[in-house]
């Protein structure tokens, strides 16, 4: 069947196909064309665009973008595979939605008093960051970027900050213990 048939025929299709599909994992082929293996290679612009497609449900925008599948191709494509595809898709992005979202570091009380919570700048806060970090001076040039670079650059900022805050401990701590030996040996 044909994604042209499937249209034709959708309202009929019972969930237990639907989960099916889900179910398959990234085919082999869609059409003439084959998946790759993972969405690492995509750009941080094409990350953000697959990630709005995705919400919408719109697979030929996804055929479109990851495979450069036309619309003909589109509609003369096996639906099994278009779907299986797409749902594949679907949870590659959710699974780097988690990568990104497991990035972000707990506030201190300070920080949150101060309103911290009220800083949250998307998609374009992260791409003006790696730009800033970068010495980029064009946002477009960034979003040329595959977005595992952008991933791994703020991942090793992270885990610098998080342990120089635990060096800056560790030094407030070694402050305090001299003070206190300094009184007490008064």
């Amino acid at each position: 069947m044909t994604m042209n048939d499937l249209y034709i025929v959708a309202d009929i299709v019972d969930k237990t196909t639907w989960d099916n599909l889900k179910a398959y994992g990234r085919p082999r082929k869609v059409g003439k064309y084959t998946p790759p293996k993972d969405l690492y290679g995509l750009t941080y612009a094409d990350l953000i665009e697959a990630q709005e497609i995705a919400k919408s449900n719109d697979m030929q925008g996804l055929c479109g973008l990851i495979l450069g599948m036309s619309g003909k191709e589109y509609g003369e494509a096996d639906a099994a595979e278009v779907l299986a595809f797409g749902y594949w898709v679907a949870s590659e992005l959710e699974a780097i939605g988690k990568l990104f979202a497991s990035l972000k570091v707990k506030p201190t009380a300070e920080q949150k008093k101060a309103g911290i919570d009220k800083l949250d700048f998307g998609l374009f806060g992260t791409l003006d960051w790696y730009c800033l970090r970068m010495g980029i001076t064009d946002h477009s040039e960034a979003e040329k970027v595959p977005w595992i670079r952008i991933y791994k650059c703020m991942q090793k900022d992270n885990e610098l900050t998080n342990f120089n805050d635990r060096l800056r401990k560790v030094y407030e701590q070694q402050s305090k213990q001299k003070q206190l030996q300094r009184v007490r040996k008064r």
